[in-house]
């Protein structure tokens, strides 16, 4: 009997051990059948590629396949969103540096403050305004959706305070450079009610870092003082998307939520031309309506970033603005355009030209300079543009 059961217990496992083989087997031949991806929607991130024979004898060799077979898995996908989906039902509230809040929010980890980054910072901003007396300066800055939507935030999720921050870091800069810190207007606007559709107003995606446009139009109305404009115009409001899952979702791989994506347009006889230098083109819009047919719809507004990007409209303001800034003044700055001849925007990540050039050829009445703080916090090649 004990030897029935014996020989039972080793049939088994031969099959179980066979099956298991089979199964891997499949996938391997599969993944090297599958051709490559390059890039991953889902996860927005670019794919490792397959390395090449002639890598075969290099020391790293081992690394790249091992990167090469994770990112190239057949049904990735699919079972990255399945172990998050377990994750999440298990109780965790953090995934891959993102933490899962209330209300299908996503938020990611704030980015520490390097004071000696930020005092460099400062002092070029501080230099560069005195060096151009007769220009207008704004500094706006724009916290966190951790910071603004605290009650949203899982328990344990660390919260930085950023509108402290923000504030300390403006209080570096001198009386002639207008300042804003967006953290109590974002505030007061996410617990308004919206008179169309009576809910509180949606200062920032769910699941993407960057502030809505709606949050962006709160901040500008509080801004017409900061940025010496007259009373803001009317804008219509359109929705243009219902299905946008930004770079939260991706990099956490949740797909539990959906944001909406909606555009301001001014009501203004005022014509828009917008040319982009590094692509070599003109367009009529600031908006970009066949990026809501990719993955990241946020690059509705200019196509995403840029260099520089130069903006003429028949505004007749006899006003010129050069705009230093990060992904957040993308949704911001159409609100601009009834109030000056010329906007020039210069992201200077990837921006190498001569600043007082474009001070002078422009003739620029005003710099605004508008970061999200965690942009801020880590940047060195503002400072540097601007010396």
């Amino acid at each position: 009997m004990r030897r029935k059961k014996s020989s039972e217990g080793r049939y088994f496992r031969h099959i179980v051990f066979c099956m298991t083989a089979l199964a891997c087997a499949v996938f391997f031949t599969a993944n090297l059948l599958t051709p490559d991806r390059s890039f991953s929607a889902a996860e927005n991130r670019s794919l490792s590629a397959r390395p090449s024979l002639s890598e075969c004898l290099t020391s790293d060799w081992g690394q790249k396949a091992d990167r090469w077979y994770s990112d190239q898995f057949v049904l990735r996908d699919s079972l990255v969103k399945l172990n998050s989906l377990a994750r999440r039902c298990a109780g965790e509230r953090e995934s891959n540096g993102v933490y899962i809040g209330k209300d299908g929010y996503l938020f990611e980890e704030p980015t520490p403050k390097d004071p000696v980054k930020t005092e460099r910072t400062a002092k070029a901003i501080t230099a560069f305004s005195q060096d151009n007396p007769d220009i207008s300066f704004s500094v706006i800055l724009v916290p966190d959706a951790a910071s603004v939507l605290a009650r949203d935030l899982p328990a344990n999720a660390p919260v930085s305070g950023q509108s402290e921050e923000i504030d300390a870091f403006l209080s570096l800069l001198p009386d002639s450079v207008r300042t804003l810190n967006a953290s109590e207007t974002l505030e007061a606007a996410s617990r308004q009610k919206t008179e169309d559709r009576n809910e509180e107003t949606q200062v920032f995606y769910r699941t993407d870092h960057h502030w809505t446009t709606d949050g962006a139009y709160a901040v500008f109305q509080a801004a017409k003082e900061t940025l010496n404009i007259p009373e803001p115009a009317v804008y219509s409001r359109f929705v243009v998307s219902d299905s946008f899952q930004g770079t939260l979702a991706s990099q956490s791989a949740d797909g539990a939520s959906k944001d909406a994506v909606t555009i301001y347009i001014p009501d203004s006889d005022a014509r828009t031309t917008v040319s982009y230098p590094d692509l070599q083109t003109r367009r009529a819009s600031v908006y970009m309506p066949e990026k809501l047919e990719q993955k990241d719809q946020y690059q509705v507004f200019f196509g995403g970033n840029h260099p520089s990007v130069e903006i003429e409209t028949t505004a007749d303001t006899g006003r010129s603005l050069l705009v230093f800034k990060d992904s957040f003044a993308n949704s911001f700055v159409p609100f601009l355009t009834p109030y000056y001849d010329t906007i020039i925007l210069i992201d200077p990540r990837y921006y190498y030209e001569n600043v007082d050039a474009v001070l002078s050829s422009y003739g620029i009445t005003d710099v605004m300079f508008l970061y999200s703080a965690d942009t801020l916090w880590a940047d060195t090649q503002l400072a540097d543009a601007l010396g």
